[in-house]
């Protein structure tokens, strides 16, 4: 199992976003749903699509955040 500490400092407002690289998506599926459930999170790969069983990158943010992040870490 993954580590959540950076999901759940996301949840908590302690940071603004996680980018994860090659990522299992066994790892990061029930991530999803604790983003959206939030209200202003998203969650997408790092081109901006949604997360599929076929998705090996992520981009979890507070949803301000969002635009800025998406294209890798470089940009933030």
């Amino acid at each position: 199992m993954g580590d959540f500490l950076h999901y759940h400092l996301l949840a908590s407002g302690k940071i603004d976003a996680v980018i994860e690289t090659d990522v299992n998506i066994l790892d990061i599926c029930g991530m999803r749903g604790d983003r959206q459930r939030g209200g202003e999170g998203r969650f997408t790969d790092l081109s901006g699509a949604p997360i599929t069983l076929q998705s090996t990158s992520v981009l979890a943010t507070n949803g301000p955040m969002h635009a800025p992040g998406i294209g890798g870490p470089e940009l933030i």
